[in-house]
């Protein structure tokens, strides 16, 4: 995201992989804002802008802006909570992040007021068995990508609630 510039028609987005390396265009585009969905999960990426803008049907290009630095970050997961009744238990069904290398569910434990780790793994389903069709139950989930022997983390996700009866 950058700052409109007064008179520009277009910016045309370049981006490398290392701050003098070569810039390639990603997009030229009339907005202030680029998402870019083709990053690659833990790349460093260095982007810089220009404004222009047409007169006689000629591009007269701005400046460059000054270069920015973005670290790609591991993403969340969505879930979902479906209850059963008669087998006592909430299924948590976990939709695939292709960045992540496994999930951690959290349930919340109303003795220890917090959310505790309950289950990480690979699958992208987890079943909470034993729990009491009376009683409202809350999960959190969390990706993690295991890289060269270290364990990155993805954001912790919001709150989800389900009381099985």
């Amino acid at each position: 995201q950058w700052q409109a510039t007064e008179g520009a028609t277009k910016y045309q987005v370049y981006r490398a992989t290392s701050q003098n390396g070569e810039y390639t265009k990603l997009i030229t585009t009339s907005g202030t804002k680029v998402t870019n969905s083709s990053a690659t999960f833990g790349t460093t990426y260095y982007y810089k802008v220009r404004a222009y803008r047409v007169i006689d049907k000629e591009k007269c290009y701005g400046d460059f802006s000054e270069v920015t630095t973005v670290k790609t970050k591991l993403g969340g997961a969505e879930f979902t909570l479906t209850g059963n009744k008669e087998t006592k238990s909430i299924t948590v069904d976990i939709t695939k992040n292709k960045n992540a290398t496994g999930y951690i569910v959290y349930m919340y434990n109303s003795e220890s007021k917090k959310f505790e780790k309950v289950w990480a793994g690979k699958d992208l389903q987890y079943v909470a068995e034993g729990l009491k069709t009376t009683r409202r139950y809350n999960f959190k989930l969390r990706t993690y990508q295991k890289t060269d022997g270290k364990t990155i983390y993805g954001p912790m996700s919001e709150k989800q609630s389900l009381k099985i009866g």
